[in-house]
C-alpha cells in the first residue's frame, strides 16, 4: 500500500490547497495515510476511522494547514503525527510559507516613503467574527472609523478594492472578497501608518494558529497591532519579533493592551491631525520594522519542512 490521502478541507480547485499539498510532496511513506484536518466533522472521522480499520497503515499523519486544528492525536487509538498548526515537533507555520513565497510585494522604498503616511490606522475585516465586530463597533462608537481605513463585511467596504486580485481560496463568508495573497490596494497600505490585525480567531496561543494577517504588516513594513488577548506578544516575541506596545509613550502614557487599544487609537487619530508627527513617528519606527521583515524571512527559513519530512520518514 502506498500513501493514501483523506480529505475534507479545501479542494485542489484552490491554489492554496494546491500550494499545500506541494509543500508534502515528499511525505509519502509507504502503508500510510494523510489526513486534511480543515473541515474534520463527526462524519468525516467515520470515514476516517473506517479506512484506518481495514488497511491498518503504518504511519498515520494529521495535516493543519488552512485553519485552526479541529481534531488532534486524542481522537485515535494508535499513534499519530499532528502535522502543521499543532504544539508537536511537526509544527510547520504554513501562512508564514505562504507569505514568504506566493506575495508579490510592493517596492521597499515605496513602502517606507514617508510622505505617503497620512492615515493613522488600518483595519481590514471580512468575515464578521464576534471580534472582528467589537472592534469595529468600538470604533464606530468612539466615531474613528471614518479617520482609519477599515472594512468590515457587509456593513463598511473599499469604495474599490485590489484590481489585481486573483481568486486562490474559497470566498464564501463576506461580501468581501478573500484577497489572500496581496497587502490589497498598494496606495492604500502605503498611506497608513498602523495597521490592526483581526486574526481569524482571537485567542491565538489556545488556537495555536495564525494566518497570513499577522505576516501582512511585517512583510509589508507597518507597525501593528493584533487585536487579542495578549495582542498577540507571546506569539510574536516566542519566534523573534519585536512589538510596539512601549512605543507611543510619546502620546499615550500606559502601555497598550487590548482593554486600552480603541482609547489609544482616539488618542492616535488625534495627534495624526498633525502629518508632521505621524510621518515622523513612522520614520522613527523604520529599523524596528526592518527587524521585524528580516526576522520573518529566516523564521520561515529555520521552520525547515524538508527536516521535518526527514523526521517523519525516518521515524
Amino acid at each position: 500500500m502506498t500513501t493514501k490521502q483523506l480529505n475534507n478541507g479545501w479542494s485542489n480547485q484552490w491554489a492554496i490547497a494546491r500550494y499545500g499539498q506541494d509543500l508534502l510532496k515528499n511525505l509519502r511513506p509507504e502503508n500510510s495515510v494523510i489526513i486534511d484536518s480543515t473541515w474534520y466533522t463527526d462524519e468525516f472521522h467515520l470515514v476516517v476511522d473506517d479506512y484506518i480499520n481495514k488497511h491498518n497503515p503504518d504511519k498515520i499523519i494529521l495535516v493543519s494547514f488552512n485553519d485552526a486544528s479541529i481534531v488532534n492525536k486524542n481522537r485515535f487509538t494508535r499513534p499519530v503525527y499532528e502535522v502543521g498548526y499543532y504544539q508537536s515537533p511537526y509544527f510547520i507555520d504554513f501562512w508564514a510559507h505562504v507569505v514568504r513565497d506566493k506575495y508579490h510585494l510592493p517596492d521597499e522604498l515605496e513602502l517606507l516613503n514617508h510622505r505617503n503616511v497620512v492615515k493613522p490606522f488600518l483595519s481590514y475585516n471580512r468575515k464578521p467574527h464576534e471580534h472582528r465586530l467589537e472592534l469595529y463597533n468600538n470604533l464606530v462608537d468612539r466615531g474613528i472609523v471614518n479617520q482609519g481605513i477599515v472594512t468590515m463585511d457587509r456593513h463598511r467596504q473599499l469604495d474599490s478594492d485590489v484590481d489585481n486580485y486573483i481568486t486562490s481560496a474559497p470566498e464564501a463568508g463576506s461580501v468581501i472578497v478573500n484577497d489572500i495573497l496581496t497587502l490589497g490596494r498598494t496606495d492604500l497600505w502605503c498611506s497608513s501608518f498602523l495597521n490592526i490585525v483581526t486574526e481569524t480567531w482571537p485567542d491565538i496561543n489556545r488556537a495555536y494558529f495564525v494566518s497570513e494577517k499577522i505576516y501582512k504588516p511585517i512583510v509589508g513594513l507597518r507597525p501593528f497591532f493584533v487585536y487579542a488577548d495578549d495582542l498577540g506578544q507571546k506569539w510574536l516575541h516566542d519566534r523573534g519579533f519585536e512589538t510596539y506596545e512601549n512605543d507611543f509613550k510619546d502620546i499615550y502614557p500606559n502601555v497598550i493592551t487590548k482593554e486600552n487599544l480603541t482609547d489609544f487609537l482616539v488618542i492616535l487619530c488625534e495627534a495624526s491631525e498633525n502629518i508632521s508627527w505621524l510621518q515622523t513617528k513612522f520614520t522613527s519606527l523604520v529599523p524596528k520594522l526592518i527587524h521585524n521583515r528580516d526576522r520573518f524571512y529566516k523564521y520561515v527559513e529555520e521552520n525547515n519542512i524538508d527536516n521535518i519530512v526527514n523526521e517523519i520518514l525516518t521515524d
